[in-house]
This record gives structure tokens, sequence and C-alpha cells, in this order.
């Protein structure tokens, strides 16, 4: 297995469909469906919201992983690594799932199907899951650092 890959933090077929549901929410972003019936408004408005979010999100996500650097994994890891307090992880203690979060929404914004609406709210309860097991995880790791960064800095915002 590569070296990025960890244990799921929840049980692993809610992990996958999590992982799966985002995914299949940010295709709606190469696959709109353009049925008049099917879809709830499509205009500029929405196209240019989507668009900022979009941007806000990949962003926030970017800057996530850099900051992470080689402590970047999908699931847990025993591995040596330091708690990431700084930069980005000041104002927020989950970026890289806020910038999904957001990227979900911009999809939203973008292709309105209720499809898509049901698959941004299936990948942001189980990653809001997900994010819950890792902070368990971290505190039984980082103990007292973990507790007063957790006091200190808001889960997403």
């Amino acid at each position: 297995m590569p070296d990025f890959i960890g244990i799921a933090p929840i049980s692993k077929p809610a992990f996958i469909v999590g992982k799966l549901s985002v995914l299949a929410c940010c295709l709606f972003f190469l696959v709109k469906i353009h049925d008049v019936n099917l879809m709830l408004y499509d205009g500029p408005a929405n196209r240019a919201a989507a668009i900022v979010l979009l941007s806000v999100g990949l962003v926030v996500m970017a800057i996530a992983l850099i900051r992470l650097g080689e402590s970047t994994h999908v699931g847990l890891s025993d591995d040596i690594t330091t708690l990431s307090t700084t930069g980005i992880y000041g104002i927020s203690r989950n970026p890289l799932y806020l910038g999904g979060y957001v990227v979900c929404l911009a999809s939203c914004c973008y292709s309105l199907h209720w499809l898509n609406f049901l698959l941004a709210f299936v990948g942001v309860a189980v990653h809001h899951r997900i994010v819950l097991a890792e902070e368990r995880f971290l505190e039984a790791k980082f103990g007292d650092d973990f507790r007063r960064y957790q006091a200190r800095v808001r889960r997403y915002l």
C-alpha cells in the first residue's frame, strides 16, 4: 500500500461512499445536465457564484495541502508527524475538508440538480464523521497539545 494511504477512520464502506460522493459531486462540473426539466435554474448568476466558490475552495485546499507537506495521508497514519497549528491551520483545524465542502457547494451552484445536491449532502455528512473520528485520533496521539489547539481554533471556521 502506498505511504500516503492510512487506515479509514470510520467504517471502510462509509469512508468509500463519502469519497466517491464528493468525487461524483465534483464531476458535475464536467458533465452538466442540460435537460431544462431536470435543472432548477441555469443562468449566469449561479455560474458566477460557482466559479467564485470553486476558486476559493481550491485555493484553501491547495494551501492546506502545501502546509501539511509529507504529513498528508488519506485516512489515519501512525507515521511520526507533527501537529499542524499555524498558517491556515491557525484559522481552521480542517481547512482541507472545509475547502472540499466549498467545492461541493460550488458544484451545487453550477449544476442545480437533485442528484448533485444528494451527493454533496452525503459527501459532507460522511466527511464530518471522518473529521470527528480524526479528532479523537489526534487527541489520543497528541494529548494536551491537541486539546489546547482545539480550544484555540474552531473545527471549520
